[in-house]
């Protein structure tokens, strides 16, 4: 492998709503993959897990979804504090 994904992943900028910035829309053009068997473990939803809609940095009992595409499944992830990386804001 060279690091590249063959998979198209199209995910919401946050131009026309902020609260879906960094979203997972589709992957290959689907928002759904016929991996799992079921309709909730199929269904693309979440982020990549490297942009995020500005509330969850306000609201401190908010989970984060992060879709793995390889794994073809969506993780949730329980935030549990904030802290700092270089002086950048993490959660």
């Amino acid at each position: 492998k060279n690091g590249l994904s063959k998979d198209v992943v199209t995910m919401h900028t946050g131009k026309n709503n902020l609260d879906k910035l960094g979203m997972i829309e589709r992957v290959n053009g689907k928002n759904s993959r016929d991996v799992w068997g079921a309709d909730k473990c199929d269904r693309v939803y979440g982020s990549l897990g490297f942009f995020y809609p500005p509330k969850m940095y306000m609201n401190k009992k908010n989970t984060l979804d992060v879709y793995g595409v390889d794994m073809c499944r969506t993780l949730r992830l329980n935030r549990v504090g904030t802290g700092s990386a270089f002086g950048i804001p993490t959660i």
